[in-house]
């Protein structure tokens, strides 16, 4: 990175393989069992959103099976959720009920690739007091969104609906 920009990390997010629940796949552990399946990818090789190809190829596996291309996180989770399609997406958007009770995470045991989201600014410039209030808010919401997800649920398990279910009642 240039010398005069600065970056602050805001969030890690390791990816993860999904399926729709009740997927016969769900339970796969290696890539080399999702060989046939139909990928939905949220963006061209080589950029964040289509990673798979990258964890296929280090896998020593030919290309996923593209079935389609999207614009976006909720579009690619609304296909997976309605098809048999699978998708990789980050770890962390698995936290929010709106995945979690429609998606399944593939316990994937292979390598995956891992993103941060950071914040860049200019380092020999102050920012302005709008931008310095942006950052500070990103900052704060990502600092709370950090304390608050629990680990992604590998099993695909739904959430436990009781304090002290199977899993302990955790998040």
């Amino acid at each position: 990175m240039d010398a005069a920009f600065e970056a602050q990390t805001l969030i890690d997010s390791e990816m993860v393989v999904v399926a729709r629940r009740g997927h016969p796949l769900a339970a796969a552990t290696r890539l080399k069992g999702l060989a046939g399946a139909r990928f939905v990818v949220g963006a061209p090789r080589g950029q964040p959103g289509a990673g798979i190809f990258d964890a296929f190829e280090r896998a020593g596996l030919p290309p996923p099976n593209v079935e389609l291309h999207t614009d976006g996180l909720l579009d690619t989770a609304a296909v997976v959720a309605g098809s048999e399609c699978l998708a990789m997406i980050p770890s962390t958007v698995m936290h929010t009920g709106l995945l979690r009770e429609r998606l399944a995470i593939v316990p994937i045991e292979d390598w995956l690739p891992a993103y941060s989201v950071c914040l860049l600014r200019r380092g020999d410039v102050p920012p302005t007091p709008a931008a310095a209030a942006l950052q500070a808010w990103f900052a704060r919401e990502a600092a709370y969104f950090n304390t608050q997800r629990g680990p992604a649920r590998p099993t695909g398990e739904p959430p436990s609906s009781s304090p002290g279910g199977e899993d302990g009642g955790a998040p």
